[in-house]
C-alpha cells in the first residue's frame, strides 16, 4: 500500500559521492525531486498493475480449480456409470449365455425324448409286424385247416349221402 505522502529516505547510496556532485541550485534539486517522484509514481503504478495482474491470475486460478473440480466430478460420475454399465453388460451376457445353455439343454432333451419315442415306436411297429405275420401264418394255417376240414366234411358228407342212398336203395330192393 503506497504511503499518503512521499517520503524518500536518503542513504549513503543516495548521497552524492563528492561535493562537486551536489546540485548547486534549486532548479536542479526540483528536477531531481520531480525525477524521483516520477520514478516513485511509475513504481507505484507498476505495483498496482502487478497487484491487478495478481488478482486476475488468482481469479483465473480459482476458476480453473472450480473447472477442475467440476471435471473431476464429471469424470467420477462417468466412471461410475461406465462401471455400472460394464457390470450390467457382464450380467446381461452371463444371463444370455445361461439362457442359451438352458435352451440348448432343453433342445437336446427334446431331441433325446423324440429319439427315444421314435425307437419305442419302431420297436412297437416291429413287434406288431411280427405279430401280424404270425397271425397271418396262423390265419393261413387256420384257413388251410378249415379248407382241409371242409374237404373232409364234404367227402364224409358225400360218402354218408352215398351210404344213405345205398342203404335206402338196398333196403328197398
Amino acid at each position: 500500500m503506497p504511503p499518503s505522502h512521499t517520503h524518500i529516505q536518503m542513504t549513503s547510496a543516495n548521497w552524492p559521492a563528492s561535493q562537486e556532485d551536489v546540485p548547486d541550485d534549486v532548479d536542479s534539486l526540483k528536477e531531481t525531486i520531480e525525477s524521483l517522484a516520477a520514478r516513485l509514481n511509475e513504481a507505484n503504478e507498476e505495483r498496482a498493475q502487478a497487484a491487478e495482474y495478481g488478482l486476475v491470475v488468482l481469479e483465473e486460478k480459482q476458476a480453473l480449480q472450480l473447472q477442475q473440480e467440476e471435471l473431476n466430478s464429471l469424470y467420477e460420475s462417468t466412471k461410475r456409470e461406465l462401471e455400472a454399465s460394464t457390470l450390467y453388460m457382464t450380467q446381461m451376457q452371463s444371463d444370455y449365455e445361461k439362457r442359451i445353455h438352458e435352451v440348448e439343454a432343453q433342445r437336446q432333451q427334446l431331441l433325446d425324448e423324440i429319439e427315444a419315442r421314435e425307437q419305442e415306436l419302431m420297436n412297437q411297429v416291429k413287434k406288431l409286424d411280427e405279430e401280424c405275420r404270425l397271425h397271418k401264418r396262423k390265419l393261413k394255417q387256420a384257413t388251410s385247416d378249415q379248407e382241409h376240414s371242409n374237404r373232409a366234411y364234404t367227402t364224409l358228407t358225400n360218402e354218408l349221402d352215398r351210404q344213405t342212398t345205398c342203404n335206402h336203395e338196398g333196403g328197398r330192393g
